[in-house]
Protein backbone atom coordinates (compact mmCIF):
# COMPACT_ATOMS: atom_id res chain seq x y z
CA UNK A 1 0.00 0.00 0.00
CA UNK A 2 1.86 3.27 -1.06
CA UNK A 3 2.78 5.63 1.37
CA UNK A 4 0.00 8.16 2.16
CA UNK A 5 1.25 10.75 4.46
CA UNK A 6 -1.12 9.56 7.52
CA UNK A 7 -1.73 11.52 10.24
CA UNK A 8 -3.05 11.09 13.57
CA UNK A 9 -4.05 14.51 14.19
CA UNK A 10 -6.41 13.84 17.25
CA UNK A 11 -7.62 11.35 19.77
CA UNK A 12 -9.96 10.81 22.28
CA UNK A 13 -11.59 8.46 24.14
CA UNK A 14 -15.36 8.96 23.61
CA UNK A 15 -17.14 6.61 26.12
CA UNK A 16 -15.28 4.51 28.99
CA UNK A 17 -16.24 2.17 31.88
CA UNK A 18 -14.10 0.53 33.93
CA UNK A 19 -15.02 -2.21 36.73
CA UNK A 20 -11.56 -2.91 38.24
CA UNK A 21 -11.01 -3.11 41.97
CA UNK A 22 -7.15 -2.60 42.10
CA UNK A 23 -7.11 -3.69 45.71
CA UNK A 24 -8.51 -7.03 44.57
CA UNK A 25 -5.30 -7.37 42.32
CA UNK A 26 -2.71 -9.13 44.53
CA UNK A 27 -0.66 -10.61 41.42
CA UNK A 28 0.60 -10.00 38.03
CA UNK A 29 -2.65 -10.85 35.76
CA UNK A 30 -2.93 -12.22 32.39
CA UNK A 31 -5.35 -9.92 30.09
CA UNK A 32 -7.58 -10.64 26.48
CA UNK A 33 -7.89 -7.52 24.32
CA UNK A 34 -10.45 -7.28 21.70
CA UNK A 35 -10.63 -4.39 19.41
CA UNK A 36 -13.36 -3.65 16.95
CA UNK A 37 -13.10 -1.18 14.37
CA UNK A 38 -14.78 1.33 12.09
CA UNK A 39 -13.54 3.50 9.38
CA UNK A 40 -15.41 6.35 8.40
CA UNK A 41 -14.45 8.79 5.33
CA UNK A 42 -15.41 12.67 5.29
CA UNK A 43 -18.92 12.66 3.20
CA UNK A 44 -16.31 15.46 0.72
CA UNK A 45 -13.92 13.41 -0.57
CA UNK A 46 -11.89 16.71 -1.09
CA UNK A 47 -11.19 16.93 3.10
CA UNK A 48 -8.31 15.03 3.06
CA UNK A 49 -9.41 13.47 6.64
CA UNK A 50 -11.19 10.72 7.89
CA UNK A 51 -12.56 8.82 11.40
CA UNK A 52 -11.02 5.73 12.80
CA UNK A 53 -13.59 4.73 15.87
CA UNK A 54 -11.36 1.47 18.04
CA UNK A 55 -14.51 0.13 20.34
CA UNK A 56 -11.45 -1.98 23.12
CA UNK A 57 -12.79 -4.76 25.64
CA UNK A 58 -9.68 -5.60 28.15
CA UNK A 59 -10.97 -8.57 30.20
CA UNK A 60 -8.66 -11.11 32.68
CA UNK A 61 -9.74 -14.55 32.97
CA UNK A 62 -7.51 -14.72 36.11
CA UNK A 63 -9.84 -11.84 37.31
CA UNK A 64 -13.40 -12.26 37.16
CA UNK A 65 -14.23 -8.64 38.51
CA UNK A 66 -11.53 -7.00 35.75
CA UNK A 67 -13.36 -5.04 32.95
CA UNK A 68 -12.43 -1.94 30.86
CA UNK A 69 -14.07 -1.15 28.04
CA UNK A 70 -14.03 1.80 25.89
CA UNK A 71 -14.60 4.01 22.58
CA UNK A 72 -11.72 5.94 21.35
CA UNK A 73 -11.73 7.92 17.70
CA UNK A 74 -8.74 8.83 15.68
CA UNK A 75 -9.07 11.68 13.25
CA UNK A 76 -6.83 11.15 10.76
CA UNK A 77 -5.58 13.66 8.02
CA UNK A 78 -3.78 12.18 5.03
CA UNK A 79 -2.34 13.33 0.81
CA UNK A 80 -5.23 11.38 -1.43
CA UNK A 81 -8.54 10.33 -0.83
CA UNK A 82 -7.47 6.08 -0.81
CA UNK A 83 -9.80 3.89 -3.58
CA UNK A 84 -10.49 1.73 -0.77
CA UNK A 85 -10.65 3.74 2.02
CA UNK A 86 -11.89 1.29 4.54
CA UNK A 87 -9.09 -0.88 4.21
CA UNK A 88 -6.13 1.46 3.53
CA UNK A 89 -7.64 2.69 7.18
CA UNK A 90 -7.48 -0.34 8.67
CA UNK A 91 -4.29 -1.28 7.24
CA UNK A 92 -2.41 2.59 7.89
CA UNK A 93 -4.17 4.07 10.31
CA UNK A 94 -5.12 1.54 13.04
CA UNK A 95 -1.49 0.60 14.47
CA UNK A 96 -1.27 4.01 14.51
CA UNK A 97 -4.33 4.70 16.72
CA UNK A 98 -3.26 1.37 18.72
CA UNK A 99 0.21 2.90 19.51
CA UNK A 100 -2.07 5.72 21.16
CA UNK A 101 -4.74 3.19 22.94
CA UNK A 102 -2.04 1.07 24.19
CA UNK A 103 -0.17 4.38 25.60
CA UNK A 104 -4.10 5.84 26.95
CA UNK A 105 -4.55 2.51 28.65
CA UNK A 106 -1.14 2.53 30.52
CA UNK A 107 -2.28 6.18 31.65
CA UNK A 108 -5.65 4.79 32.55
CA UNK A 109 -4.26 2.08 35.08
CA UNK A 110 -1.76 4.12 36.90
CA UNK A 111 -4.63 6.64 37.32
CA UNK A 112 -6.72 3.52 38.99
CA UNK A 113 -3.81 3.16 41.27
CA UNK A 114 -2.99 -0.25 39.54
CA UNK A 115 0.61 -1.03 37.96
CA UNK A 116 0.75 -0.07 34.32
CA UNK A 117 -1.00 -2.40 32.16
CA UNK A 118 0.72 -2.66 29.14
CA UNK A 119 -1.82 -4.27 26.27
CA UNK A 120 1.03 -4.06 23.25
CA UNK A 121 0.09 -7.17 21.00
CA UNK A 122 3.91 -7.89 20.48
CA UNK A 123 3.95 -8.87 24.57
CA UNK A 124 0.87 -11.59 23.91
CA UNK A 125 1.88 -15.29 22.98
Amino acid sequence: MQNNNYKLINFRIMKIHCDVDPDSINSPISVSVENSISSYPHTDRSVKKGLLKVETSITSPDCEEFEIQFTSESIFSFDETPEDFHEAFHACCYPIAEDRICKAVRELSLIMGMNPLDIRPSDAE
